[in-house]
């Protein structure tokens, strides 16, 4: 049995199927969501954390102090030696916290892109098991290389870091494996007049969902499962 805090900080990007797969291993969660609470500076009796995806960026602590919180409490993680898992904004976060910068990308990936795993990924604990290259669902637009110490484990065309592991148990995503269908189809209505910045084509994204989403699901549940499995050990 084990503890786990999850940051959430927009109600439409949630844990998704991360919060399936902890419930599965019979982890305990605990919700700060950034909107309504203040996260905590420290793990206290926590066995894990996940931090997931936000509007804002790494650099907007003016307008976001609590993102001071949240690094604060990335570092006393890798302190204790708990697994962490940041996903989009969550990876940006510990990227930064480990030294990375975290800078705007040369376009936004928004919507359905392939992702490729670099020969470490194919040999990584979580990602072994993933086809590559595989459809991942995107919605950033800051970009990192890999920091000091860790492994790039996967990229695309646009983001030469899509996921980096540090130690055994620290990991960041940029692409989301979370996503349901459901949950694209809120992203798409809540982030419309991002998409139209961006020119991409929401609609096109729903109805690629309906393909996608399914594959994204199973990719998920296993990669999300062993992460689990971490915090268990």
């Amino acid at each position: 049995m084990g503890n786990v805090i999850i940051i959430e900080h927009h109600p439409h990007e949630t844990a998704g199927t991360i919060a399936d797969a902890l419930a599965l291993h019979n982890l305990h969660t605990k919700y700060y969501r950034t909107y309504q609470t203040q996260p905590p500076k420290a793990m206290e009796d926590a066995d894990g954390l996940i931090i997931m995806g936000g509007p804002m960026s790494v650099y907007d602590t003016d307008q976001h102090p609590f993102l001071l919180d949240e690094m604060a409490l990335i570092e006393d993680a890798i302190r204790r030696k708990n697994p962490i898992l940041g996903v989009c904004l969550g990876s940006q976060l510990i990227a930064k916290t480990l030294g990375a910068e975290v800078k705007p990308g040369a376009q936004k990936e928004l919507g359905w892109h392939s992702v490729a795993l670099t020969n470490e990924g194919m040999e990584d604990f979580l990602l072994k098991d993933v086809p590559t290259p595989f459809t991942a669902f995107h919605w950033h637009g800051d970009v990192y290389d890999p920091p000091q110490g860790a492994v790039n484990l996967a990229y695309s065309a646009v983001s030469p870091c899509q996921c980096f592991r540090y130690d055994e148990n620290i990991y960041g995503m940029l692409f989301h494996l979370e996503m349901t269908e459901t949950m694209v189809y809120d992203m798409v209505h809540q982030f419309k007049e991002e998409l139209h910045e961006a020119h991409v084509n929401g609609a096109e994204i729903i109805e690629e969902a309906e393909r996608n989403a399914p594959i994204l699901e199973d990719i998920g549940e296993r990669v999300f499962s062993k992460w689990a499995s971490l915090v268990i050990a």
